[in-house]
This record gives structure tokens, sequence and C-alpha cells, in this order.
């Protein structure tokens, strides 16, 4: 009697619980596997969408065509993808150089219909180090052009919410300095949203430079670019106290631009912003009075941080009962008035002009805190400017924290604008999945773009490539398996209705860019 070959036993390496009646067999398979199932996903999405295609599109190839293997393209693509999938360094090029899905993203990113070969480390490097500031300046006019591009109709209004972000930097990194606030050698990059939450860019500002100085050249080329595609839109400005400058409010007042700015109320409590208030604040305080009685803590040492570790030492019954009666033991009060700061005369910090300064005052236990700010919009209450246009401005600290989560802040290149192009692949990369999450059901276009990544695109898949027909397979105990279901089927419709508009677009891009493009009259 023959016995046949147990073609398992064959390729057994290692085995396992030999203490057990059934042993665990471990051995390499024959088939491909990856921890990045879902990216060809974004492959599929930029075939249709040609993000990364118009990117690589306005780039000027600064090498010589004999000596070279990868196009632009291919790299830009390689790149971006490697971020989205939360690898942010360039030697995880040669750490993935075998990834079949990372592979197949690529392929199906630039149309091909066989396997490509991934570009090394050092290639990589260079790619990223070489772009110079030209390539940067006119990737950056790219990202403004496809914002533009993807509105269908004209906006009536737009909101850009500005916020800067500590970027800690190592070693002798260019245009790097330490500021005493943050206590330690930075970048000081500049991030703008528009108010659903796209990064349309980030402009990556020395340590050493103050806020006012890369927000004004950059606020009057996107207000210059949308007022060229866009005459009527109208466009609101929104920053926190660290924008507080004359020449801002002036900028947008020439252009016809609201903006809404919190100030920095410094000085002595009985003038200027404090002594306009104080009537307000005396109302605020005899409504307190006469609703909760005399403040508890005020003028004491005690802090509402201590007071509040103590109520949650407390049993959960309890915990919950006080802590609701310290939130409810406050009365907010709002107000405005026209306002001119400064010293006069050639005082950089003094206005040109009366504002409308709008007051919050809030009196609680520990008395009261008041918050000012200054805007040129006309029509609306202080409260609903406040509470509702200006508390939303929070949602971009949560947005540069998603950034943030793909490692946007590691800017490990020793030159200047090899990081200014490494934070703008960051943006081709989170627009990349912000479109990707807009596919998926409503249910989950609240998820971070962490999250996306996390149950959309690093999910392990086997990889099975015949002659005709390449199989991903995902687990059978995949989480979230009809969101995948209804995310394929919309890229399928999505390819179908805008692969002809995509390439339209590609066409027109190559005149729409140039050096000039945005400088603003």
């Amino acid at each position: 009697m023959t016995v046949k070959a147990n073609p398992t036993r064959e390729r057994v390496q290692h085995r396992l619980g030999l203490g057990r009646k059934k042993i665990i067999q471990a051995y390499f398979g024959t088939e491909q596997q990856s921890g990045m199932g879902g990216l060809p996903l974004l492959g599929e999405l930029e075939s249709t969408e040609g993000l990364l295609a118009g990117g690589a599109e306005v780039l000027r190839d600064w090498r010589a065509a004999h000596q070279t293997t990868f196009s632009l393209l291919q790299l830009l693509i390689q790149r971006v993808f490697l971020i989205c999938a939360g690898y942010e360094d360039g030697n995880d090029s040669e750490i993935h150089a075998d990834d079949f899905a990372l592979n197949l993203a690529v392929s199906l990113a630039l149309h091909k219909d066989e396997a490509v070969s991934l570009a090394s480390q050092p290639t990589v490097c260079r790619f990223e180090n070489d772009m110079g500031a030209f390539n940067c300046y006119r990737l950056a006019c790219y990202l403004v052009l496809r914002y533009i591009w993807m509105h269908k109709k004209p906006p009536k209004s737009i909101r850009l919410d500005f916020d800067g972000s500590c970027i800690p930097t190592r070693g002798e990194q260019q245009y790097t300095s330490y500021r005493a606030y943050y206590e330690t050698r930075m970048y000081f990059p500049l991030f703008v949203f528009d108010q659903d939450g796209f990064l349309i860019t980030i402009v990556l500002r020395p340590g050493f430079d103050g806020e006012a100085e890369q927000t004004i050249p950059v606020l009057k080329r996107l207000v210059s670019a949308f007022r060229k595609e866009w005459p009527e839109v109208e466009i609101t400005v929104v920053m926190d106290a660290a924008f507080n400058d004359p020449k801002i409010y002036d900028l947008c007042e020439d252009n016809d631009v609201f903006y809404l700015i919190k100030l920095r109320a410094t000085g002595k409590p009985g003038g200027g912003l404090y002594g306009k208030s104080n009537n307000l604040a005396r109302a605020a305080k005899i409504a307190f009075t006469k609703k909760f009685g005399r403040a508890k803590y005020d003028g004491s040492d005690i802090t509402k941080n201590s007071v509040e570790t103590n109520i949650r030492k407390l049993p959960k019954d309890k915990r919950k009962k006080e802590l609701k009666d310290l939130k409810r033991r406050k009365v907010h009060r709002y107000g405005e008035f026209e306002h001119c700061t400064g010293k006069g005369g050639k005082d950089p910090k003094s206005w040109r002009q009366d504002r409308r300064v709008l007051v919050s005052v809030v009196h609680d236990d520990w008395g009261d805190h008041r918050s000012f700010f200054v805007t040129n919009i006309v029509g609306l209450y202080p409260e609903h400017l406040i509470e509702n246009v200006y508390s939303s401005r929070g949602k971009a600290e949560l947005y540069i924290k998603d950034a943030k989560a793909f490692r946007c802040d590691k800017l490990s290149c020793e030159e200047f604008y090899a990081n200014q192009f490494r934070l703008l692949m960051q943006v081709l990369a989170y627009q990349l999945l912000y479109r990707l999450r807009s596919l998926l059901p409503k249910s989950m276009q609240t998820m971070t773009l962490a999250s996306v990544r996390d149950h959309f695109i690093r999910i392990p898949v086997i990889v099975k490539d015949k002659a005709r027909v390449t199989d991903l397979i995902w687990s059978a105990s995949y989480s979230h398996k009809n969101c995948m279901h209804a995310l394929l089927q919309r890229l399928k419709t999505l390819h179908n209705n805008q692969n002809k508009c995509a390439q339209d677009w590609l066409l027109q891009l190559q005149t729409r860019v140039s050096p000039h493009l945005l400088i603003a009259a």
C-alpha cells in the first residue's frame, strides 16, 4: 500500500503547544499576505479622482530622463499611499518593498495591468530632498485649484479656520528656533481648514516666525484665487488670539472678507477692554448673586481643577449631582462696544479705526471671566457670533490632532523645503482619506481619519495572483463587512460617473498653474 505524502507535513517548520493533544503547526505559506488590505481601495479611488496625478503633473522634473527609472507620479503615489497606511518615514519604502497590496494599489493608480516595481528608500529620500521651493510652491497652488475644482457650482460662502501648531525638531534642521512658550526647538506650521474640516493646505513656517508673518501672504493668495473663480463668494476668516494683529484686520477689510478673531486682553482691569465691559460684568455678578448667592471661591486660592478633582472622588450618585450643580452655578452675559486700541502715531499695535468688539462674561464661583473678539460682521447678535460661529473653531484643533495621527509632525529632513514637501504630501494623504470617508455610509462619516485608516486600510488580506484574475480575500470575521460592500459599490459608481471629468481636469491643469498664479495684486 502506497501512502501519499502530506504536503502540509513537508512544509512544517515549527511546532507549538507540544504538551497539548492537538499540536499547533507553524510554517510560511505560499499565498501573498499583507497588513494593508485596504490600500487597493485608495488605488481605485486615485485612478478615478486623479488627485495625485494632478499633483505630479504640476511638478517640474529636474532629473535626466535617460537616468530615471521611476516617474515623479509613481514616487508620489507610493509615498502618499504609505502615509495613508500609517507609515510616514521614507525608509518604510524599503520595509514594504515586497508588499503585494501596496504594489497592487500603485499599479491601479497608474492604470497598469501588470505589477510595478517599487522605489527603494534612497530613491524616495532623493525625491523628497531635491524637490525644492519652486515645486513646493507649484504643489501648494495645485491644492488650492483642486479645492476650487471640487465644487461643482460656486459656493455662497466659505469659512476659513487658521491655526498654528508646534512641531518639535531635532539636530541642526534648517530654520528651526527655540520658542520659550513651547519650551522646545520647533517648526511652526500654519494649517488652513474650511468649514467642513477639509484641509486646504499646510504652510511650514520657521520656528522664529510670528503668526501674522506667513498668515497675511497665505490669506492674500487664497482670497485672490477664490475671488477669481467665485466673484460673489462670501469669505469668513476665524482665528484665535494668537492672530491678534491689526494687519490681518486691515487686509480683510480692504478685500471685503469677514473676520472674527479673538483678542488678547492685556493691561489693567480698569482700562481699555476691561473698562468698557465693567458694566456688563457687574450685571452678571448681580444676576449670579440673586440666583445662587455669594460666590464660594472668589478671592480664595482654591482652583476649579482641585474642586472638580475632589468631587470625582465621591460615589457615583453624589459625584453626578455635585458636578451638575457646579456646572449649573454660572451666569453668562454677552455684549458689544466700539473700540480702537493702541497709543496712536507709529505704534504697530494701534488700529486705524474703531472696530466692533464682542465681549463674553461668565460669572461663577471663582468670579468673572471675560473674553473679547474683534469682528467686522454686522447684523448678527454677539451670542450667535461667539457661541455658533467662533466656538466651532475649536474643531480645527481636532482636525490638527487627526492630521498628527498620521505623524505630520515627524519632519526629520535637514532641509527646510524637504520638510515643506513632506507636509504637502501629508495634505494629499489627508484629502485622499477624507474623500474615501465621504463614500462610507453616513453613520461612519463622523469617524476620524485615523479610524478610517485602522478599520479600512490597515486590514489583513490574503492575495491570490492568478493568470487572469487577482483575488483579494479579507477575513470572514471582518467587523465592517457591510460597510465595505457599500464602499466598493460606491467606488464602482464613482468610476463610471467621474472618470472622464477627472481626465478633462488633468488636461486643463497645466495651463492654470504658473509661478505667479496666486500672487495677489
